[in-house]
């Protein structure tokens, strides 16, 4: 070092230990290096046991050494110092020490000498040993920094949660984990050295290599779903963050970070499955659903929501001009505080039945919907629920309150029947085995009738049930089908008409067989009608035809039977009624009114002339 070079600065602060007996040769040493610019602590001893304890103290950046003493020597000092300070340069100041003895001190471990008679040497190796301690002091540092970041880079690595891979240029695995072990069913000692083509699906090799050279080209970090392949061959999905690793200039290896998404992907599918689970169930159901984000004010329908509103798929929707809208007028208002109450109240449900009128074609349809709110901070921020066409339910309501009050009714009459038919039976019987015979015949009549309208729903009979119910006993008796024959076109009754006629047949029935043409064995018994149009209404013209039986007497006086079918038969049809008692048989005439739709096409029937004659008023016969 010369005179002219700045020291350097951390010289003039070091710490010298400088074993000498001679005071003046270490002024003299001292003086070099300060004329050098270099002005250290310097702590002279001369024997061994000051050198020691000195020594031990510590904090020393060099020691200088005079080769003899008077009671200790440099080399036994050198010892020393390797032992209890090795990384301090050790450095020889003697005006004795021979060029041999020297190169056997610097293979003992002496950093160098100088000889007193040279002491200008004496800064140059102060400062380049000094410089050489502080330089293997930070690499020693560095080297232990990198071993302890390297100690921790194995261990994040091996305790990471995800799998870690490293290979090089050649595509050849270099580090495994033993999470990415694991996870393909392997040992990182049997990856290490394979290419990682082995690993890779064959399906998603060439997107793997697509994915590298993207990042070759660019630097930047790629990120790829891939499958690798488990050592049994199965398949794993994993998402994998590539990046470029180590060298200077050309990066020498590739990373991939490794995300199982085995379990994700499994999760998905079954979320997939699920909702398509529900979809079939809300399909299969006729639901819809809708979404009312009431954060936002946004109304969110599913294509059967739109379709039972009447919306097209692309039309928007919103809760003011199109959900309360689409709403019927009578129900608007009472479910639009529904839906405020379950907001506003914090109640967080709507459940409401109600009509709207399809935007198409103005059909009212009715509608049921139930919905449950999402809560924030006691308020609520979102509805969601679904909705059915409950038309049908409700056509059907209606329709059962309708046979409900239809049953009373018909209840109410039935029982004014067996009143008025029991009170008649009574009143007009000879005696009471009688009277029971001929209320239950007659009960009977009347559950017959019973019978025909129920197998049409209580909608109506038709006329030729009616007449079979009636006469079925008497073919059950042996009268044949000669004996009784029936004629008319199709015609379906009214049940009020159908039960009174079914009673009229029963009583004409009962009396032909006691007394008139059902009692002998050549006897007949002919029903025939026909249809005409009168004054634009439809009558129906019914013949009750005895004929073969025994002479016929008039009856001393009116019956239950007559009464019932003069009478009350007259009174249900809106219409006449006669009873004939002709010597050769039974005549019963019925002349009645019939409303439109009872079975036949009025249209088809002629009209009568007025004041014609009977067959002139008679239209067409249809076979029955």
């Amino acid at each position: 070092m010369s005179g002219a070079e700045a020291p350097d600065p951390g010289l003039r602060a070091c710490r010298i230990l400088h074993l000498e007996d001679s005071p003046l040769d270490a002024e003299l040493a001292a003086a070099a290096l300060a004329r050098a610019g270099m002005h250290p602590k310097i702590e002279r001893v001369e024997t061994r046991e000051a050198f020691v304890d000195t020594l031990a103290r510590g904090g020393f950046d060099l020691i200088l050494a005079d080769h003899r003493l008077p009671t200790f020597d440099g080399l036994t000092a050198l010892d020393i110092a390797r032992r209890e300070a090795p990384d301090v340069p050790f450095v020889f100041l003697s005006g004795t020490l021979g060029e041999e003895t020297a190169i056997d001190a610097m293979r003992n471990g002496a950093t160098d000498y100088v000889v007193k008679q040279r002491l200008t040497r004496l800064p140059v190796a102060v400062g380049r040993a000094v410089a050489e301690r502080r330089e293997r002091r930070e690499r020693l540092a560095a080297e232990a920094a990198l071993r302890e970041s390297r100690a921790r880079l194995d261990t994040l690595i091996a305790q990471a949660p995800v799998g870690i891979m490293q290979f090089d240029r050649d595509g050849r695995i270099v580090l495994v984990n033993e999470h990415f072990a694991a996870m393909l069913g392997r040992t990182p000692e049997s990856l290490i050295g394979q290419p990682k083509t082995s690993i890779t699906h064959p399906d998603d090799r060439a997107a793997t290599e697509a994915a590298l050279a993207g990042l070759a080209a660019s630097g930047s970090s790629r990120r790829i779903e891939k499958r690798y392949l488990r050592a049994d061959g199965r398949p794993v999905w994993a998402e994998t963050l590539l990046s470029l690793t180590g060298g200077e200039g050309t990066p020498q290896y590739a990373l991939a970070i490794v995300q199982d998404l085995t379990e994700r992907r499994r999760a998905a599918a079954a979320l997939r499955a699920a909702e398509a689970t529900s979809r079939l169930a809300l399909r299969a159901a006729g639901l819809g659903t809708w979404d009312y984000d009431l954060v936002s004010g946004s109304l969110t329908w599913d294509a059967r929501c739109r379709a039972l509103f009447g919306v097209p798929a692309a039309a928007p929707v919103d809760y003011d001009t199109t959900f309360l809208a689409g709403l019927h007028p009578d129900d608007r208002a009472r479910v639009d505080a529904a839906v405020k109450q379950s907001i506003e109240a914090g109640k967080g449900s709507f459940d409401e039945e109600f009509r709207v009128l399809d935007a198409a074609d103005g059909r009212e349809r009715w509608l049921a919907s139930k919905g449950h709110g999402t809560f924030e901070g006691g308020r609520c921020v979102r509805l969601l629920g679904v909705i059915m066409d409950i038309t049908d339910r409700k056509r059907s309501e209606q329709q059962l309150r309708l046979l409900i009050n239809e049953l009373n009714h018909r209840v109410k009459n039935t029982l004014a029947t067996v009143q008025s038919v029991a009170a008649q039976t009574l009143r007009n019987a000879e005696s009471t085995t009688q009277a029971r015979e001929d209320f239950e015949q007659r009960l009977m009549a009347l559950a017959r009738a019973h019978d025909v309208l129920t197998r049409e729903n209580w909608e109506g009979a038709r006329l030729h049930d009616v007449i079979a119910q009636a006469l079925d006993p008497y073919r059950h008796m042996g009268v044949g089908a000669e004996r009784l024959q029936v004629e008319g076109p199709e015609l379906v009754l009214p049940p009020r008409i159908a039960l009174a006629l079914a009673m009229a047949f029963h009583e004409l029935a009962t009396n032909a067989a006691k007394y008139g043409a059902l009692s002998a064995a050549e006897g007949q018994v002919r029903i025939v009608w026909t249809l005409r149009r009168e004054g634009g209404q439809t009558h129906l013209r019914l013949r009750w035809i005895e004929s073969g039986g025994p002479p016929v007497q008039p009856p001393r006086r009116r019956g239950f039977g007559s009464r019932l079918i003069e009478r009350g038969l007259a009174r249900d049809l809106g219409g006449a009624v006669r009873t004939e008692f002709a010597l050769e048989g039974v005549r019963c005439s019925i002349d009645a009114p019939l409303a439109e739709g009872g079975g036949f096409d009025a249209r088809s029937l002629p009209s009568s002339s007025a004041g014609g004659q009977e067959g002139e008023d008679e239209i067409h016969r249809l076979a029955g």
